[in-house]
């Protein structure tokens, strides 16, 4: 099987070297090879935002609904975004109304759901810690929901919070879901270094 060029990536191209699966091909054709943006498991960021949320839907063996899908894609997204300062009045709130629409429509278990409208009340200019602890819990939710795509961005979004602004106990959180997934994921080295990123957070809360 010919190996896709960077161009031939779905959905919006996720670099090279990733773990490859299929998706059904179009009116009986072949099924098309993709790779997997959720692969790279050592790596503390996606190729973009949101990436693993989306490989959940075309993961056509999980069973993932594209709304919920979104919806994970919509809230990891604003808030990223929001805390860099990119999104203020009134683009944010448009934004935050925006994911919660996405929000409604998904379907979740209402743990989750309850989970995501809290990160998206947290995120602007500035959050608290209690972002990062909403998408964790959100991930968690997900993940419990067989959507480890979506688990996956909702805690990598959570520790690229957490980890530069010094919010230890939630980077030590969110880095062991991300080790928990990585060794359910056969990924014995990456879970690793995650557990060693949650232990050195702890290690600095304690001090």
């Amino acid at each position: 099987m010919r190996r896709l060029t960077r161009g031939e990536l779905w959905p919006f191209g996720a670099g090279a070297g990733r773990r490859e699966w299929h998706r059904p091909g179009q009116n009986g054709s072949r099924p098309v090879p993709v790779r997997d943006p959720a692969d790279g498991w050592a790596e503390r960021a996606e190729p973009y935002a949101g990436a693993a949320a989306l490989a959940d839907v075309a993961d056509g063996a999980k069973g993932v609904p594209a709304e919920a899908a979104a919806a994970r894609l919509a809230v990891v997204r604003l808030a990223l975004a929001a805390a860099t300062g990119a999104l203020r009045a009134p683009l944010l709130e448009r934004e935050r109304a925006a994911a919660a629409a996405y929000v409604r429509q998904a379907g979740c278990a209402a743990e989750e759901a309850r989970a995501l409208r809290a990160a998206i009340a947290a995120s602007g200019p500035g959050p608290g810690s209690e972002l990062a602890r909403a998408l964790s819990a959100a991930a968690a939710c997900a993940l419990a929901a067989g959507a480890s795509g979506g688990a996956a961005s909702l805690w990598r979004a959570a520790y690229a919070l957490a980890a530069p602004r010094r919010w230890e106990m939630e980077a030590a959180l969110a880095a062991s879901g991300m080790a928990a997934l990585a060794r359910t994921a056969g990924a014995a080295p990456a879970a690793a270094a995650w557990r060693r990123r949650a232990a050195r957070h702890v290690r600095r809360a304690r001090d």
